[in-house]
């Protein structure tokens, strides 16, 4: 088993822990997200008419949300911002449990709308968090190895809530779901604390990173913008991000339109959303398993860690917040 694992990832044994529990990570943050991801798509189908102005209200929530982001982790290190940040997204789910279940009918659409903004925004940062504390975890070196494995980590948790949803959509409440999506988020907060802090004490600036990390992160929304027009790579990937999610809006819009028309019954067409995600997940393992690796190899192409470490860490937070916000501009243009 230990030779079948090598050959699947090259880790060394004071790797391990920090390795299964990024993967355990990962597993659980995307999974939860894909439990309340068919719920989001199932409002803005169902609200198709007003999903143009869902989509500026998100806009308008991610620049003020990248904002309070930035000037926050700015002043505390990822090891406590961390689980404060999915404990605040914890009591967010629990109260729109509450809303879901108590809110008189004629006010739900408001309740739905609000709640299809809010995973819009959580999705971006439920994701950055995990990868930037992946990138102060460990070096550019064991991102190269190891970060493709923790990746994969992500594709099956992408597969297991999308199951979920369309098992226990037809038998159970939506807000039961969002406890679900809860629950799994408190793992990831509790997963922090186990994570070794020292583990990379055989690299030659071991010291010098971990108190890197344990510092205040830093950055500023508006160095990332700055920073993005100076640098024709960062420029590039703010483009590319920028037209993709232009046209993924518009093929949302037609989805939405068509799944309105096509599905009469709430649940039916949330379990076709969550059988949607798990075919495009199967199919995003499959290919992060037998062919982007290859490719990698081949192209010989920046690992994922890259861009994390080609910079200071403030000025990393501060592009991504920056291109965070392009990409819900594109959204806005594209509705």
């Amino acid at each position: 088993m230990k030779k079948l694992f090598a050959k699947i990832v090259d880790v060394r044994p004071n790797e391990l822990r920090a390795l299964w529990l990024g993967f355990a990570f990962f597993f659980v943050v995307l999974a939860g997200y894909y439990v309340i991801r068919p719920i989001r798509d199932n409002i803005g189908a169902q609200q198709f008419e007003n999903l143009w102005w869902m989509f500026t209200v998100v806009l308008v929530a991610m620049i003020f949300a990248n904002a309070l982001f930035s000037a926050i982790v700015s002043r505390m290190s990822r090891r406590r911002f961390i689980p404060i940040a999915y404990r605040f997204f914890i009591l967010n789910l629990i109260i729109f449990f509450v809303l879901m279940q108590y809110m008189p009918p004629g006010k739900q659409p408001w309740v739905d709308g609000c709640f299809f903004v809010w995973v819009s925004v959580f999705n971006l940062f439920a994701t950055d968090v995990f990868w930037g504390f992946m990138t102060d975890l460990f070096t550019t070196e064991q991102g190269k190895r190891l970060f493709g494995f923790i990746a994969v980590g992500g594709s099956l948790g992408g597969m297991l809530g999308p199951i979920i949803t369309a098992s226990l959509v037809h038998y159970v409440s939506t807000g039961f779901l969002l406890l679900i999506c809860a629950a799994m988020l408190e793992i990831a907060a509790q997963s922090v604390r186990f994570f070794p802090a020292e583990f990379r004490r055989d690299d030659s600036r071991s010291s010098e990173d971990a108190a890197v990390a344990e510092k205040p992160i830093g950055g500023k929304f508006w160095d990332g913008v700055t920073h993005i027009c100076k640098s024709p790579y960062f420029f590039g990937l703010f483009l590319f991000i920028f037209l993709y999610t232009f046209t993924s809006t518009w093929t949302y819009f037609q989805q939405a339109e068509l799944t309105k028309a096509g599905f009469v019954d709430k649940a039916a067409r949330t379990a076709f959303f969550a059988k949607l995600d798990l075919s495009v997940n199967t199919l995003t393992l499959f290919l992060q398993i037998f062919v982007t690796a290859s490719c990698v190899r081949r192209v010989k192409c920046c690992s994922p860690c890259c861009l994390a470490k080609t910079s200071t860490r403030p000025r990393v937070l501060s592009i991504r917040s920056a291109i965070g916000a392009a990409t819900n501009s594109a959204s806005l243009t594209a509705g």
